[in-house]
């Protein structure tokens, strides 16, 4: 596992030393499909509007992110809630479990939801989360028990 701030930057940098323009600081605004199929992107960031566009785009924003609500990909999205934590973790004590390749996903540890340990370096990343139905109506789900 990795943590996702220095991985992100190293494919940034990586990404910018091999011709890529990088725009740091810069946000996703809005994106269309032109008649002739590329892609219009429209931006904002610390230096101003920003617009360019592209063949292709890929939408590494995350599942959340603005890419994949512009492209229709979360219509149906579902309210969940998570706790997680960032435990320093010594390896060779604690649970003979605990190994640095062996990632735990629970899935029914938490009723409606899940829990989850991933070995990253010289801690664990903890937590648990639940999916709550999306509402029907004005007060929520009628056959939720929530």
């Amino acid at each position: 596992m990795v943590r996702r701030s220095v991985f992100d930057n190293a494919l940034a940098q990586r990404a910018a030393k091999a011709g890529a323009e990088l725009h740091d600081g810069t946000a996703v605004k809005s994106f269309e499909k032109e008649p002739e199929g590329s892609f219009r992107i429209v931006a904002d960031g610390k230096n101003g509007k920003w617009e360019a566009t592209a063949d292709t785009i890929i939408g590494a924003d995350g599942a959340n992110g603005i890419v994949a609500r512009l492209a229709g990909l979360r219509r149906d999205r579902a309210l969940a809630i998570a706790l997680e934590a960032e435990v320093p973790h010594q390896w060779g004590r604690g649970h003979p479990d605990l190994r640095r390749d062996v990632c735990h996903l629970e899935y029914g540890a938490v009723d409606k939801g899940y829990a989850w340990i991933f070995p990253k370096g010289d801690h664990l990343n903890v937590g648990a989360g639940v999916f709550r139905p999306r509402p029907t109506g004005e007060r929520g789900d009628k056959h939720s028990s929530w």
